[in-house]
């Protein structure tokens, strides 16, 4: 175990590290896929960020010093918020980031706590899995309907397939989860 410059060697390793070889969970070709998703969705999310930030901008410079907001500003708002919240989610869960009640947390039994951690994994991926089905209909009854944004007519079933595969994502991560507790190690 290669230890962090800034941290004791007995610290425990954050998931993230990327030096962290030896606690795999996926090996091989499942690890390539991961490093692929997390290096996209990071891409798409700082890049849905910056999108953000700029639209705003403009529009408050535009609003305020011309007397002309950027029309629709507040549905691309709208879609690049729900865009961006389901692109960080798999990043999210896989860091195990989540918010946590941790009201067993004074069990000093590992075995319990082992367990435990395996059951919420349990819990998070079949709750990622309903979400993902359920995000896919719907997303499928807006597509079929044609459901678009009021001002700019943007398709808003995209969001909804984009979600339901990020939840799906998330389900598979909390798999990962399941089958070793500790937060699996993806990276290289």
């Amino acid at each position: 175990m290669t230890a962090l410059p800034h941290l004791p060697s007995s610290a425990p390793r954050p998931a993230c590290d990327v030096s962290a070889t030896s606690n795999t969970v996926a090996t091989g070709f499942f690890r390539k896929i991961w490093l692929v998703a997390h290096r996209v969705l990071t891409v798409i999310s700082i890049a849905l960020l910056f999108s953000m930030m700029l639209l705003t901008c403009v529009d408050v410079v535009a609003r305020y010093a011309f007397n002309s907001p950027v029309k629709g500003a507040f549905e691309l708002t709208e879609i690049l918020l729900a865009s961006l919240i389901f692109a960080a989610l798999p990043l999210t869960t896989k860091a195990g980031e989540h918010i946590k009640v941790e009201f067993l947390e004074n069990i000093k039994n590992t075995t319990v706590n082992t367990l435990l951690d395996r059951f919420s994994a349990f819990v998070m991926c079949a709750t990622f899995c309903i979400f993902s089905i359920e995000l896919w209909k719907h997303a499928s009854k807006l597509g079929q309907r044609g459901t678009v944004t009021n001002s700019l007519e943007i398709p808003i079933s995209g969001v909804g397939y984009f979600a339901a595969i990020s939840s799906a994502l998330c389900a598979l991560v909390a798999l990962a989860f399941m089958v070793r507790p500790t937060p699996p190690t993806f990276d290289d």
